[in-house]
């Protein structure tokens, strides 16, 4: 599989927004088993702290980690 998302999208952002799903009924929500949110660039990782700041709740604790990509690792 290739992983290398900076050659094949350049500058575009990956993300275009950020959706919460709903997971399967009895089990964890899909957004409460996000660990890290991969970003662009610094600006879309401010973007993701403040959804995180006000829609916390939404998501398991501690709260996911937020990356920015390729700088990640």
């Amino acid at each position: 599989m290739d992983v290398n998302i900076t050659a094949r999208f350049g500058a575009a952002p990956v993300i275009d927004s950020f959706q919460i799903f709903n997971g399967i009924p009895g089990a964890d929500t899909v957004a409460q088993s996000i660990v890290n949110v991969l970003v662009p660039d610094a600006a879309e990782a401010q973007w993701v702290k403040a959804f995180f700041a006000a829609h916390g709740g939404l998501f398991a604790a501690p709260l996911p980690e937020i990356r920015v990509f390729p700088e990640a690792r």
